[in-house]
């Protein structure tokens, strides 16, 4: 890190924020080639939220929410002259649960499209202005649903045990993320008997995050720790 920071970088970048209105946020980007380039890059924009607290008062932090305009970015073509500057505008019409509005904030990063794919520069910015709550829907219903959820025990040895004290209307599924964002397992949650059982002697001791969603919106995130003896 030390001598990535004596390397000047490679772009300016300025964002800021055109409106937020209602579930909708929109933003201008200015990104300035601050030396010349030949090659095509790639301009990222990752809408993440701060902050998250969750049920049992965990903390989540810069969970990512949305990368505009698509996960692989927008390529740019070359040449890109020193000096030059071109202006991005990116919108998203809100379509996941945001716990607290207050939390946005916005990434945008530029980086070489070939390999090894270096990133020239990076930036972070607020997003200040307050999203109003959306009116009741279906995500309310499903977290109304599936809020008493328990998961044991708690560390975790051979096996995790959801439990439920009633019988569940709508589908549900879970992931076991590590603290590196990364996939261990994951399934459909199928009761029985108001329990659901998962071998987990595969997964290595650590901490980690089990996410219940619903119709790919996250719903729950619970802490759990697994610990083999």
């Amino acid at each position: 890190i030390d001598k990535r920071s004596l390397i000047d970088p490679g772009f300016d970048i300025q964002i800021s924020e055109v409106s937020t209105i209602n579930s909708r946020i929109e933003l201008s980007i200015d990104i300035t080639a601050t030396r010349d380039f030949a090659n095509p890059v790639i301009v990222h924009t990752a809408i993440i939220e701060k902050k998250i607290v969750t049920n049992s008062n965990d903390t989540i932090r810069n969970v990512l929410k949305k990368l505009l305009p698509t996960a692989a970015g927008s390529t740019e073509l070359g040449p890109w002259l020193n000096g030059e500057n071109r202006n991005f505008t990116r919108s998203w019409n809100i379509d996941m649960i945001i716990y607290d509005s207050t939390q946005l904030a916005v990434i945008v990063f530029v980086q070489n499209k070939d390999v090894p794919l270096e990133i020239y520069q990076a930036e972070i910015a607020d997003i200040s202005t307050k999203i109003s709550s959306p009116p009741v829907g279906i995500e309310d219903i499903l977290l109304s649903e599936i809020k008493d959820i328990e998961i044991y025990p708690n560390p975790i040895d051979a096996e995790m045990i959801f439990s439920i004290p009633a019988p569940l209307t709508q589908s549900y599924q879970w992931k076991l993320i590590d603290q590196r964002g990364v996939f261990l397992l994951e399934g459909e949650l199928v009761f029985r008997n108001n329990n659901f059982r998962v071998n987990t002697t595969s997964v290595p001791n650590g901490i980690y995050f089990v996410v219940i969603t619903s119709r790919d919106k996250p719903l729950i995130y619970k802490k759990l720790a697994v610990m083999h003896r």
